[in-house]
């Protein structure tokens, strides 16, 4: 839903408007910049949700997160075809979860 999508700002967005309620963390392609922003969100309380894309988790992590964040949920997408739609689709159920406090699975 719009409703949902409007109160997540992606990445430094939030800096601007940091009455977000979430914020979508996009970590593909392992900026340093986006951990960093990443470790301020869980530093002030924000609720995140981590997103990267598939070939970013293939070939920048080698399928497997840094230990720091290998417990925390990611949604790992496909960055063509369908799978825009599908990220789209699974962005809008983790935002409601967030926002009702209710649990999710994608």
């Amino acid at each position: 839903p719009a409703f949902a999508i409007a109160q997540c700002l992606v990445g430094s967005e939030m800096w601007i408007r940091d009455r977000s309620r979430c914020v979508i963390v996009d970590i593909s392609d392992r900026n340093p910049n986006v951990f960093y922003e990443l470790g301020i969100c869980h530093t002030v309380g924000k609720d995140t949700i981590i997103i990267c894309d598939e070939d970013s988790f293939k070939n920048d992590y080698n399928n497997q997160f840094p230990f720091d964040i290998s417990g925390l949920n990611t949604i790992v997408y496909k960055n063509r075809g369908a799978g825009m739609e599908r990220l789209k689709e699974e962005l809008s159920f983790v935002i409601q979860a967030v926002l009702t406090g209710k649990d999710v699975i994608v």
